[in-house]
């Protein structure tokens, strides 16, 4: 499963996320954000810059609670 310092990373991401961004969008541009964020990551892993491409990640994943929850 997935590791408590995972879990408590993710939920402090969306907190901070949500005080930043207390509006989500729906739909389409909702997944034009998630997109953004998974290309971040994306650009990261080409560029060899490991940590920032786990940041990316992490802000992905964010995105991706906050869609399915619908926020």
């Amino acid at each position: 499963g997935m590791t408590d310092g995972t879990q408590a990373a993710i939920r402090a991401a969306l907190r901070s996320a949500r005080e930043k961004h207390p509006r989500w969008p729906g739909g389409f541009e909702a997944v034009s954000i998630v997109v953004e964020e998974v290309g971040e990551m994306a650009q990261a892993v080409n560029e060899h810059e490991a940590q920032r491409a786990r940041e990316e990640a992490l802000d992905a994943i964010v995105t991706l609670v906050r869609f399915i929850e619908g926020e």
